[in-house]
């Protein structure tokens, strides 16, 4: 009763902050939406249900530690020459899982032009950084509870903003085998960058992750965004040896479709990889992430 009335509360906030009449609104800081690990890259960002030991999680409350403490370093080297960096230290306290994040955007050597011109008048760069704290807890055997904490960056040329954005999550555990995750993303606002305050890709992901055949994790994710309205997201991860794990996604989010990645793990140390192909000609994007616990 308590999970199905936090899911509930959880919705009602989602409702207000992306409905119908926020779909339509143009969202920047596209970046913030994006997996910060290879493996959610992977399975196409379906992560809302899968517990993960990444602050960066799709989900809060899916935040858990693999022992003591945790660190993962990931990079992607993105389409149009953009790339995106992250590290993350995830540790437990008590009963209760912790995360702290650093992630950076950059996309350098943009052409600047004021209008139709054979040459550009210049070139410059937008980068951004965001700083995160999370906290998630088990609160009942089946029921666990998460927020993250956003402190936001945003600079284009010479003119900069700032801001800050919270990240709700519930995960509710429906079998042994079957669980369910729901979180709002990045509610907040940022100041204004010159005249404008640029709108926070705010999101509502519900999904399913299903562990009950041997070696084999499938996850499926419902996303519906400011900008972009609902996406559905669908992954399969196979380990033929404790060592080894084989991701495959596929998502309908525009100009993404499938996506391919692998793990291979060896004593503390984890080490993904995914690959991203983008349509309408824009490339694909490799993402690398290392992690050791211990």
């Amino acid at each position: 009763m308590l999970g199905r009335c936090l899911f509930g509360l959880i919705l009602a906030t989602v409702i207000g902050s992306v409905g119908p009449a926020a779909v339509h609104a143009a969202a920047g800081l596209p970046e913030l939406g994006r997996n910060s690990g290879a493996r959610g890259t992977a399975l196409a960002d379906a992560m809302a249900g899968v517990r993960d030991a990444d602050a960066g999680s799709a989900n809060p409350a899916a935040l858990g530690a693999c022992g003591d403490l945790t660190a993962t370093v990931s990079h992607t080297a993105s389409v149009q020459g953009t790339d995106f960096s992250y590290a993350t230290l995830v540790g437990r306290w008590r009963h209760t899982d912790w995360g702290l994040s650093a992630q950076f955007f950059r996309a350098a050597d943009l052409e600047r032009r004021t209008g139709p011109t054979a040459e550009p008048l210049g070139v410059f760069g937008v980068y951004d950084a965001v700083l995160s704290v999370s906290l998630a807890r088990a609160w009942s055997t089946r029921l666990r509870l998460g927020v993250t904490a956003h402190a936001i960056r945003q600079s284009i040329a010479t003119a900069a903003a700032s801001g800050a954005a919270a990240d709700l999550g519930a995960l509710v555990g429906l079998t042994p085998r079957l669980q369910a995750g729901l979180a709002v993303r990045h509610l907040g606002a940022m100041t204004r960058l010159r005249q404008t305050a640029t709108e926070l890709p705010t999101n509502v992901r519900a999904g399913l992750m299903y562990a009950g055949i041997d070696r084999v994790l499938l996850s499926s994710e419902l996303q519906r965004g400011r900008d972009r309205g609902t996406t559905f997201h669908v992954g399969a991860e196979w380990l033929p040896t404790a060592a080894l794990a084989l991701r495959l996604g596929y998502q309908t989010t525009p100009a993404r479709g499938l996506s391919t990645g692998v793990g291979v793990r060896w004593d503390a140390w984890s080490i993904d990889y995914a690959y991203v192909p983008f349509g309408e000609n824009l490339g694909v994007a490799h993402q690398i992430s290392v992690q050791f616990h211990r």
